[in-house]
């Protein structure tokens, strides 16, 4: 069941990394959530996998024409240059820590994509994003109190 469910998972990742270039904010969780994996181990897994989709997908994207190298080249040299750090601090981060940085990610991409796509200006893109991580912050605080009411009663 666990392997069919990946499986489906691994299905719809794929979908979004050709449609959308991403699939990284499914295949965390799901894995976490899905097959009980660490964070850590979660992350390492989806980048392992990304080797082969994104792989894949680059290829298409660059036949279709829809590469811009003039921006590629400098985001890899300077994603090459910083990954290890990237990689080393994650090593040394707790798990909640984890989620709660991936998950404001999440909700700061899809906040920035929707301000620009609506022609806002940069004070709106501020605003609305201290109003994600206020939200985020809100949500950490409840799911903190959902977790003692939960210790509580399991007392």
């Amino acid at each position: 069941m666990l392997m069919g469910m990946m499986i489906v998972v691994g299905f719809i990742v794929g979908f979004l990394v050709g449609c959308t270039g991403m699939g990284g904010i499914i295949l965390i969780p799901a894995l976490v959530y899905l097959s009980g994996l660490s964070s850590h181990v979660a992350m390492g897994t989806t980048l392992f996998t990304f080797i082969f989709t994104t792989s894949l997908c680059s290829w298409l994207y660059i036949r279709l024409g829809h590469v811009d190298w003039k921006a590629t080249i400098p985001i890899c040299i300077g994603g090459f240059l910083f990954t290890y750090v990237g990689a080393d601090v994650k090593a040394f981060t707790a798990a909640p820590y984890l989620n709660l940085i991936l998950a404001l990610l999440i909700l700061l991409a899809g906040d920035v994509l929707l301000a620009v796509r609506n022609g806002l200006g940069p004070a709106a893109v501020v605003a609305s994003l201290a109003a994600v991580l206020l939200m985020g912050l809100l949500f950490e605080l409840s799911l903190r109190q959902f977790s003692r009411v939960d210790a509580v009663r399991a007392e």
